[in-house]
């Protein structure tokens, strides 16, 4: 769908001007990033997956920018104040998760995560209202584990 939405904007591209050409961007492509982020496809994808889409937002970007084929993406996404899809991910995971701590989810994430106050009850920690992360444990044969 992205592509349809990138070669109608391409299309139109000659007969309106760059603002208009944003509010297309948003509406037909920007639109479909946000929602596949919110709906977590794109936060549990693989990075090839990730890849391919980043390479149809940066389509899009270089069209409504009336830039070549060629030229860097970075410095439009700047001037144009559009985010890049890694930067989307980051600021959806972020959003998402200050709605959890701030209990504005739905009732079926509550206690997803922990804190550690809730984990140790009888200490007193000066990290007791982070949130718990389960540290991974050392394969025995890696190469900084101690075997002595």
């Amino acid at each position: 769908m992205l592509s349809v939405n990138i070669d109608y904007i391409n299309t139109v591209k000659n007969f309106i001007d760059g603002e208009s050409l944003k509010k297309l961007y948003f509406a037909m492509v920007h639109l479909h990033l946000s929602y596949c982020i919110n709906v977590r496809v794109y936060s549990a994808a693989t990075q090839t997956n990730i890849s391919k889409v980043e390479i149809k937002q940066k389509q899009a970007i270089r069209t409504i920018s009336l830039s070549g084929y060629r030229d860097h993406t970075a410095p439009i996404l700047k001037k144009l104040k559009i985010l890049p899809l890694e930067k989307l991910i980051i600021f959806n995971r972020t959003k998402f998760m200050h709605n959890y701590l701030n209990n504005k989810l739905p009732l079926s994430f509550s206690e997803t995560w922990i804190k550690n106050r809730d984990r140790n009850l009888n200490l007193n920690l000066r990290n007791a209202h982070d949130l718990y992360v389960e540290r991974k444990k050392e394969r025995k044969n890696s190469l900084f584990s101690s075997t002595s």
